[in-house]
């Protein structure tokens, strides 16, 4: 009998122990499932998942034209669009310390750009006149993206983004 009622503590102990237990968070901010998943997607900048030994973390990191809010909600913390004037100030300021190439909307001409091939193979620089009439892929990674990476994998480069 003493047995079994040890191989029950023992048990009960290492499933307390053990559990998986799941804290979700908007920004620095820890937040219930609830409000985790009632998040629209499209305030959403970046997903971040963390599993330790006994603990999933969630998070969510608001767009730049999200924000936090607790008050519009009693009792509750969750992500909101920004007001109008917010974006127009935002974009303004983007606006201003944009170059002029980062300004393109679908329909515009392409300025005037060099760009060194990434393998250096005595060819000519791409020019605009270079690739007229071309289709030209620029895929722009960056280290501290987790789809990124996955890009950068020989599985994932599309062969129509090798220069031949």
């Amino acid at each position: 009998m003493k047995n079994i009622v040890a191989l029950i503590l023992i048990m009960t102990f290492s499933v307390i122990a053990f559990a998986n237990v799941e804290r979700f968070f908007i920004g620095q901010i820890e937040v219930s499932r609830q409000d985790f998943m009632a998040v629209d997607s499209t305030l959403i900048r970046a997903r971040e998942n963390y599993t330790s030994a006994d603990t999933s973390i969630y998070t969510i990191t608001p767009d730049i034209y999200a924000q936090i809010d607790s008050t519009t909600h009693s009792g509750r913390i969750i992500l909101t669009r920004k007001s109008d004037a917010e974006i127009a100030l935002i974009d303004s300021l983007m606006n201003a310390y944009r170059s002029e190439s980062a300004k393109l909307k679908s329909g515009d001409i392409l300025p005037e750009f060099t760009l060194n091939k990434y393998i250096s193979d005595g060819r000519d620089k791409l020019t605009r006149e270079s690739i007229k009439g071309k289709v030209l892929l620029l895929n722009f990674w960056a280290t501290w993206c987790g789809p990124c990476i996955e890009e950068l994998k020989p599985a994932g480069l599309p062969s129509i983004a090798i220069l031949q």
